[in-house]
């Protein structure tokens, strides 16, 4: 069997010392397809002022990783080899994207957030993955993103607001 490959894309830039921002465009059934996202992307407000900072990383559809930032999960695209053929998604278009996140109190107004990431897997296999990080993770939340295959999911760097 051969694996399936997916291509997360990110953007995610230096906001301060060791903190980064970071937004999920979405997930992709092909290098090309993602490389076009970011083409259509990069005339858009936000995106345009850091053109440079799109991550796309090549994943493994229904492999567990364990990653606290987008831009480290799988291999960096320079990584995969230029001759890797095309998934053959068939029927599936859309995967479920784990996600655990757990919000606490660290003083009187400043919150801390700890999010990680877990795998891109097809609904059957990523139910079985939801059970039992469930039980691993007793506090915060677990969930389940599902994304369809070749969409962008963000379409906006920013929101202008105007006082």
């Amino acid at each position: 069997m051969v694996d399936l490959m997916v291509y997360l894309l990110a953007h995610s830039y230096p906001i301060q010392d060791n903190e980064f921002e970071e937004k999920l465009i979405g997930f992709y059934s092909t290098l090309d397809n993602a490389k076009q996202a970011i083409l259509r992307l990069t005339t858009q407000n936000g995106f345009k002022n850091y053109p440079n900072d799109f991550v796309i990383r090549c994943l493994t559809l229904n492999e567990y990783f364990e990653c606290d930032y987008l831009r480290d999960c799988g291999e960096a695209v320079t990584a995969v080899a230029e001759n890797i053929e095309n998934s053959q998604f068939g029927e599936l278009d859309i995967i479920d994207f784990l996600i655990y996140e757990h919000s606490y109190q660290i003083a009187d107004d400043i919150w801390q957030d700890d999010v990680k990431f877990f795998g891109v897997f097809d609904k059957q296999i990523g139910s079985a993955y939801y059970a039992s990080l469930k039980q691993r993770f007793t506090q915060g939340e677990l969930f389940v993103s599902s994304y369809r295959l070749d969409t962008d999911h963000w379409e906006e760097g920013f929101v202008t607001v105007s006082y």
